[in-house]
């Protein structure tokens, strides 16, 4: 196995902010001087146009169903290089990091009936290190008061030329590149099935 980038217990993390955890652990791995042409990183939207999208394993989730949540959106990061794949999700109870085809056949590929189908929207780090944008408006229960449905992160607000763009990357008709691309299950499994 490959060095790990970065523990779980050095990352920044705050409950329910996968997107913003995400963009964190892309300026660690930027930072880490280990990002080459060899090796890439990609912050990666699960969700679908039912806004339900079930993942297994997470923290939150049912122990008596596997630990199974149904997700409106979630976010993970994965690298991907040459010869293997590792998938970082923060909000998992399985390795981290862990291979992307343990991860993928544990927490995404399983099947159950009325399961809806997941689109990946892939977005290479650095892209998305300069396009992603979050106020944190989605997150606001109250607007007048200021309380959100959970705490905020500790660090402040994401990107400088948008205060809001988290909708365009959860619209899987949104076609822009510098948004990312959207795969579906079977092209998001042979994009990072490399070992």
């Amino acid at each position: 196995m490959e060095t790990s980038f970065f523990t779980k217990e050095s990352c920044d993390y705050a409950g329910c902010y996968c997107e913003e955890n995400v963009y964190k652990l892309c300026e660690k791995f930027i930072k880490s001087q280990k990002s080459s042409e060899q090796e890439k990183g990609y912050a990666v939207f699960l969700t679908n146009p039912q806004k339900q999208t079930y993942i297994l394993y997470q923290q939150i989730g049912n122990p008596l169903n596997n630990n199974l949540v149904i997700w409106d959106y979630h976010v993970i990061f994965i690298t991907k290089a040459k010869t293997s794949s590792f998938v970082y999700d923060l909000d998992s109870t399985l390795d981290f990091p862990i291979k992307f085809n343990e991860y993928y056949k544990k927490a995404l590929g399983f099947s159950m009936k009325r399961r809806n189908r997941t689109f990946y929207r892939v977005c290479e780090c650095e892209g998305f290190l300069k396009e992603f944008a979050s106020d944190r408006s989605h997150m606001l229960i109250d607007k007048e008061k200021g309380i959100y449905n959970n705490p905020i992160p500790k660090w402040p607000c994401i990107g400088m030329k948008e205060t809001m763009n988290l909708e365009k990357y959860l619209d899987l008709g949104v076609d822009e590149r510098r948004f990312g691309k959207v795969m579906n299950e079977d092209e998001f499994y042979d994009f990072f099935m490399n070992s």
